[in-house]
């Protein structure tokens, strides 16, 4: 179900976006995809690998960023 409909009508910034995902691939991150209307990109962190692998095999100069999702979802705190 991931996909986004913007990635198709990237124009001049499709090959850059290329490069991008090809790396994040390269790093060990499973299908990179356009974040929304852009500009960031995420990539999923296949099982038994950890972040820092990750981060420490990536070519390029982008800013990455991990996030870690909760099997319990969003919980808010009455304040």
């Amino acid at each position: 179900r991931l996909g986004n409909t913007f990635q198709e009508v990237l124009g001049q910034q499709k090959d850059k976006f290329d490069s991008l995902c090809a790396r994040l691939r390269a790093a060990g991150l499973v299908k990179p995809h356009l974040t929304g209307s852009g500009p960031g990109v995420f990539g999923l962190v296949p099982d038994g690998v950890s972040l820092r692998e990750i981060t420490g095999r990536f070519t390029g100069t982008e800013t990455l960023y991990g996030v870690r999702g909760s099997a319990k979802g969003l919980r808010l705190r009455k304040q």
